[in-house]
């Protein structure tokens, strides 16, 4: 079978759940409850789904596949798409435990999601009735959205992380190559919390802006402080006026505002345009500042 021959895929969205099952439209794909999906493809996608061996905890029941077509090529960008697209929607993880491909199935490819010790489960991810519909006009609205964009894939990846304290760094990463386009020419810590500021306070009072940014400044020098070999502890974990007692809520924080930030700069069309965003951030500081008394 030739790479660029289109197949049917299915990608098995592991902690899933509905108030009821039902099929889902999503324009490109679609949410299949497992239970309708053809028996050869549900034992194959079994299979495919990780041993105890792979995990410390075991991975949640499989109820929902993501049933699209594409090409071998694709199956890498269209499961980080999924993934990117469910986190950028409501700030849960999404488990992607394996991809099966073809009707009649010929094959599967398995994910591999790290869960240590000091990880907590992973809880279900409810789409409620009233939240079906937003999720799919969501997801069609992201059509576009590239999943191999430096700042999508680190974000979508950060689940995949072994320690908690890599996520952190994955999200911070994220948030600097938005909104740091212009890093070669020094001052990359005041850049990435004044803009960060900026734009995640666009509609916040001053002081929520000076939170942000004291917030930004701290995690900036938390990142550097992982990446150098230095990690703190997290009874010394600040990240602003927060003390976090556990790596978890801390990057809650951060993945809260790195979803703003990736939907801000796809909103405006320039999320994987260097000179795009360095104008827009230039013409946000300069052209167009509102100062109040």
């Amino acid at each position: 079978m030739s790479e660029n021959t289109t197949e049917t895929l299915f990608i098995s969205i592991g902690n899933l759940r509905f108030d009821s099952p039902r099929t889902i439209d999503l324009g490109d794909c679609r949410i299949r409850p497992l239970k309708e999906i053809d028996a050869g493809v549900r034992q194959m996608m079994m299979l495919g789904v990780g041993t105890p061996y792979d995990f410390r905890y075991p991975m949640p029941q499989c109820d929902y596949v993501l049933e699209t077509t594409g090409t071998q090529k694709d199956f890498e960008s269209l499961v980080m798409r999924a993934l990117a697209v469910f986190r950028l929607f409501k700030d849960a993880q999404i488990v992607c435990e394996s991809l099966v491909v073809g009707r009649p199935p010929r094959g599967t490819v398995s994910f591999r999601h790290f869960i240590p010790w000091s990880r907590i489960g992973i809880p279900p991810y409810y789409l409620k009735e009233n939240e079906q519909r937003n999720f799919a006009e969501f997801w069609k609205g992201l059509t576009g959205l590239d999943s191999t964009n430096f700042a999508v894939y680190r974000f979508a990846l950060a689940d995949f992380r072994p320690y908690l304290y890599d996520r952190f760094a994955d999200y911070v990463e994220s948030m600097e190559y938005l909104f740091v386009p212009d890093s070669g020419g020094g001052e990359n810590r005041y850049k990435f919390s004044s803009r960060s500021a900026l734009i995640l306070g666009r509609y916040e009072a001053g002081s929520k802006r000076l939170q942000i940014y004291e917030e930004m400044k701290d995690a900036y020098d938390t990142r550097s402080a992982i990446v150098h070999g230095t990690v703190p502890a997290e009874d010394r974990l600040h990240i602003g006026e927060n003390k976090f007692s556990r790596w978890e809520d801390a990057n809650q924080l951060l993945r809260q505002y790195n979803r703003e930030a990736i939907l801000f700069f796809f909103n405006r069309a320039c999320l994987g345009d260097r000179n795009k965003r360095t104008e827009l951030l230039e013409r946000l500081l300069i052209s167009d500042p509102r100062i109040v008394e």
